[in-house]
């Protein structure tokens, strides 16, 4: 809600296509227009079409503001660290899913961004993933699908072969060349996943980015040590190093290898601008951003993240104030 020159912001709601979610928050909705004593005269609302704000908002007066969601990650860091009007940032929005301009699932890119608008600059190659929301809790199954996308038999991974039956592995590789019910997407916080199931770290999630947090525990922060990385124009081809992370005998090293090579990808595309923020659910990752900040003090780099607001999805919606009042 903002009124003026606030916003006060209400707790994260988690998935609103489950029915005791969305019921909390229109009931939220409701206690917020009581505050005003009136319908807001302008809504925001998620570019994503199939979400349940995205359905509700035909039903509501006044005018509509629709936001790309990495672009309200960008515009909440902005506002929150007082950017001007006319400033623009390179920001890294690395988190699960949102709906991109392209109409794919985006997670890993690297917007310049201002409040008005926003032009992609860098992003993960795409890859394919089952369609369904439930995919999200499924590290392991996304760890299949990223080893057959990589070319490398699931079955290599003993977590993996001792998670799924030969069967199951070979009716997935199936499906996959079928091209069925399939989505593309840049995550990163699905490579997280990926990585976590591949060594049996998390195999099934309870909650949001659970695999990603076990994960980082098996990080040794004594380790310089990345791997090479490669571009492709702009995307940024992150096959070839994940494939021997997939190869690696050990756990440790492999998640020393991987956090250490995102935090490097983040310095290489930082040092043509001398600032670069960080916006998105896989800043959550306490190992990755200090990593980071020990490689930009290093080089000279400037990190921004946010200040007083989370860096997950409960900022979401400060992001899409921000660019409806700078319109």
């Amino acid at each position: 809600l903002a009124v003026n020159d606030q916003a006060i912001l209400s707790c994260q709601h988690a998935d609103l296509d489950q029915v005791g979610a969305a019921q909390r928050f229109e009931r939220e909705l409701q206690f917020f227009e009581r505050i005003i004593d009136k319908r807001p005269s302008m809504w925001m609302y998620d570019m994503h079409p199939h979400y349940y704000t995205s359905k509700m908002i035909d039903s509501l007066p006044g005018r509509k503001v629709g936001v790309y969601h990495h672009h309200a990650h960008a515009a909440s860091l902005m506002v929150s660290n007082d950017m001007a009007l006319d400033e623009e940032l390179l920001v890294a929005t690395w988190d699960g899913f949102g709906f991109g301009r392209d109409e794919t699932l985006w997670g890993g890119e690297f917007l310049l961004s201002g409040y008005r608008d926003f032009e992609r600059l860098y992003y993960f190659s795409s890859y394919d993933l089952p369609a369904g929301e439930s995919i999200a809790r499924q590290p392991a199954r996304i760890a299949l699908e990223v080893a057959l996308h990589l070319g490398i038999d699931p079955s290599s991974s003993p977590a993996l072969a001792g998670y799924f039956s030969g069967d199951f592995i070979y009716n997935a590789s199936l499906a996959r060349g079928r091209g069925l019910n399939r989505f593309n997407t840049s995550s990163v916080g699905r490579l997280f996943d990926a990585m976590a199931g591949y060594f049996g770290v998390c195999m099934s999630s309870s909650y949001e980015a659970e695999a990603a947090t076990r994960l980082q525990y098996y990080y040794d922060s004594s380790s310089e040590a990345s791997l090479e990385f490669e571009f492709k124009g702009r995307e940024i081809t992150w096959q070839k190093f994940m494939k021997t992370l997939f190869q690696e005998p050990g756990v440790i090293r492999a998640t020393t290898l991987f956090i250490n090579t995102l935090a490097e990808i983040i310095i290489y595309i930082g040092k043509g601008y001398g600032r670069v923020g960080l916006s998105g659910g896989v800043f959550q990752c306490k190992p990755l951003v200090e990593r980071i900040y020990h490689r930009a003090f290093e080089e000279k780099i400037f990190i921004v993240m946010p200040k007083g607001i989370a860096v997950n999805d409960s900022a979401i919606a400060l992001g899409q104030i921000a660019h409806a009042m700078a319109l």
